[in-house]
């Protein structure tokens, strides 16, 4: 009987632990992952940087001026604009006897007068620089300057003026009764651009002679040593403009005409440096500038 409940409890077994496998909690395979993508790198954009326009540099109103009057040099030089050669030919003055001239811009008198074309005028120190254009014995054409002394002629009518008339002789002077500098500047605000008439100090002066005139000023001595010192200036000038024919003089002048033919003629600039102006020796004006009409274009 044993024997037979044991082999009874044997064959049982699987029978109880047949659902106990059944039973217990299914185990899943772990899933698969799916490959990491990587993220794809995009190229950054290439960015083109437009640079910033340099700003234009601003010209104080000395450099403004030096680069207005280094243009109207070039104009004149290549004869282009108001500096045409009919319009010199309009503006030149004719001889003593009437007879026309063309603008050869040089000698205009047996006085020794000149004609140029005022190109424009700087004012620095206690100068009025007048940079003028003329022609030499060749018709090319130059550039030079002349000055005013302005302690010469400030407040003092008799010492300066300008004269209007086609001619040397055949002319008015232009009074003012309060003469100012800035009477001098307005007349040559007139001139610029046109051809004019220039007397320079041509002989040496002195103290006692001022003085012979009631001149007796605390500026005289200066004027005298400035004035002496532009009259070898002068000379060369003359011998380097066009002497449009002209082959008798004055008597009182044929001694500086003679004189002038010896010396070294001038070299004609192509710009004007401002600062370069002080102590600059040129020819002197001496008393008076002309024009053939103020009131013309």
């Amino acid at each position: 009987m044993k024997k037979s409940i044991w082999l009874f409890s044997v064959l049982l077994i699987p029978f109880i632990l047949l659902p106990l496998v059944s039973c217990s909690p299914a185990v899943s395979a772990a899933p698969t992952s799916a490959p990491t993508q990587e993220p794809v790198q995009t190229a950054a954009p290439t960015v083109t940087l437009t640079p910033s326009p340099e700003p234009t540099p601003t010209l104080n109103p000395i450099e403004q001026k030096e680069a207005e009057v280094n243009q109207e040099i070039q104009d004149f030089l290549n004869a282009v604009g108001i500096y045409q050669d009919y319009k010199m030919d309009l503006g030149a003055f004719k001889f003593p006897d009437g007879k026309a001239i063309t603008a050869d811009l040089g000698i205009i008198s047996d006085q020794l007068d000149i004609q140029g074309c005022l190109i424009d005028y700087i004012e620095k120190d206690d100068y009025i620089f007048l940079v003028t254009g003329f022609e030499n014995k060749d018709k090319g054409r130059f550039v030079t300057v002349l000055a005013i002394a302005r302690y010469f002629y400030e407040g003092r009518d008799s010492l300066f003026g300008f004269t209007e008339g086609p001619s040397t002789t055949d002319c008015h002077t232009i009074v003012e009764e309060n003469y100012s500098h800035e009477v001098m500047l307005f007349y040559l605000n007139k001139l610029k651009g046109k051809v004019c008439g220039f007397y320079m100090t041509l002989n040496k002066t002195s103290e006692r002679e001022f003085k012979s005139y009631g001149l007796d000023f605390d500026w005289v001595p200066r004027y005298v040593e400035e004035a002496n010192n532009s009259t070898e200036f002068a000379k060369r000038l003359l011998n380097t403009v066009a002497t449009n024919d002209f082959k008798s003089m004055d008597p009182r002048y044929v001694g500086i005409w003679k004189e002038s033919i010896g010396k070294e003629p001038m070299v004609g600039l192509n710009r004007i440096d401002y600062e370069s102006l002080s102590g600059l020796v040129v020819p002197f004006i001496q008393h008076q500038l002309r024009c053939k009409n103020f009131s013309s274009d």
